[in-house]
């Protein structure tokens, strides 16, 4: 097949974990033979080889933090949003022409515009959602409280705008969770499937799971992920504090893997950090991905602390699949890899004091620790294998390019109270 990806961001120019599934995927199809094109934005173009096979770095961003100058609101913003648009819609149409694709799998278009994804939608088109990016849907998890009349506001603010004529006839969701937000906003495609994300075990090799905590060496927790409020950050900062309260538990310390974007929510991170008096028990700061599995590795438990409805980690999942034990809430699709007391111990969202006593009850029995740990990256193996998502990914385009007659009338239904 000849598939043409279209996403905002491709690393190396990346935020989250969505970007590093959609290469691993394209990778994945274009290992089993498939000639795969990715049309990308211009983003932190700066960071990337000049060799770059395959990967168009063309189309430009309709928002502020991608470019300073572009402007939110007033009718020079409209016009500059039209120009992007413009611009975008052009390219795709270069690159559909020149590649001839057989199916356009349309990854992440937030900030792309709605009328470039009305061209790439001229062809069989699948979704594959990671995130809530369809427009107007993103800011949905910003707050759980309300979700759903943020979400079924901004549906009904969509659908007066161009995004209104994309028919958006086929969804592959991954997960569950994602799914039902989605119709929980009122927002169907004429047809839907669920393919979870997946990883390479190989990448990340099981290790014998041990508690390092004891005599004179600290315990050592983990975080990794982005630092941003709905991760749960504070929260985490928040249960190390009590946790070092407890008897055998003084030295532990706490690793946070991760980058923070945001100047106001960085000094808020410094002041929680100065309150409890944590400076010399916590290392912050980014690190290569490359690096993550001998990082997993040295730790002793995974505090994976998110408190909104994140769709589906990876993170979970390559420190499951390292055989690191697991504390974690059950938002969003953690719930479909997570079981509390089987594969991890599972915390209540934004309860310090609980994630504190959880940590403390998996630092404190090693070898309950240690059958988790066991038991989850046997669930990584055998259900959440990078392989195992590129094979239905590629049966899934297959049979969207095999329909004896593409359908460009079916759309989707947006439904409202």
């Amino acid at each position: 097949m000849n598939i043409l990806t279209i996403t905002n961001l491709y690393p190396p120019a990346s935020i989250g974990g969505y970007e590093q599934a959609c290469r691993d995927v394209t990778e994945g199809l274009r290992g089993r033979g498939h000639d795969v094109r990715v049309v990308t934005s211009d983003w932190r173009r700066f960071d990337v080889r000049d060799d770059e096979a395959d990967v168009v770095r063309a189309l430009r961003l309709r928002t502020s933090w991608a470019d300073p100058a572009f402007r939110k609101h007033g009718l020079g913003a409209a016009f500059e949003s039209a120009r992007i648009q413009s611009w975008n819609v052009k390219t795709l149409r270069e690159e559909i022409a020149r590649f001839s694709p057989d199916v356009v799998v349309i990854w992440n278009g937030l900030h792309l515009g709605a009328a470039s994804l009305i061209e790439a939608e001229k062809m069989p088109t699948v979704y594959y959602l990671s995130d809530l990016w369809v427009e107007g849907l993103a800011s949905a998890h910003a707050s759980q409280c309300g979700a759903r009349r943020l979400v079924r506001s901004a549906v009904q603010q969509w659908l007066t705008g161009s995004a209104a004529a994309l028919r958006l006839a086929d969804g592959v969701y991954c997960s569950r969770a994602l799914r039902d937000q989605y119709a929980e906003g009122g927002v169907r495609f004429a047809r839907e499937t669920v393919i979870y994300h997946g990883i390479d075990p190989a990448h990340f090799p099981e290790r014998d799971p041990h508690i390092a905590g004891r005599g004179s060496q600290p315990e050592r927790i983990l975080y990794v992920g982005q630092l941003v409020p709905e991760k749960g950050v504070l929260t985490l900062i928040r249960g190390l504090a009590l946790l070092r309260q407890s008897v055998g538990h003084e030295q532990a310390r706490l690793t946070i893997a991760g980058s923070v974007r945001n100047p106001a929510f960085a000094a808020s991170l410094e002041s929680e950090i100065e309150s409890h008096h944590l400076r010399d028990a916590i290392t912050i700061g980014p690190k290569p991905r490359s690096e993550l599995p001998d990082i997993y590795g040295s730790h002793d438990v995974l505090a994976f602390t998110s408190e909104w409805a994140e769709p589906f980690s990876l993170t979970l999942l390559e420190a499951m699949a390292s055989v690191i034990p697991v504390v974690s809430t059950l938002r969003g699709g953690s719930a479909e890899i997570v079981r509390d007391g089987e594969n991890a111990l599972v915390f209540e969202a934004g309860d310090p004091a609980d994630l504190a006593a959880k940590l403390g009850t998996m630092l404190s029995d090693p070898g309950r620790a240690s059958k988790m740990a066991t038991r989850a990256a046997r669930t990584v193996r055998t259900s959440f294998t990078l392989e195992r998502q590129v094979s239905q990914v590629e049966q899934h385009l297959l049979d969207v390019t095999s329909r004896s007659a593409y359908e460009p009338d079916v759309g989707f239904t947006a439904t409202h109270e």
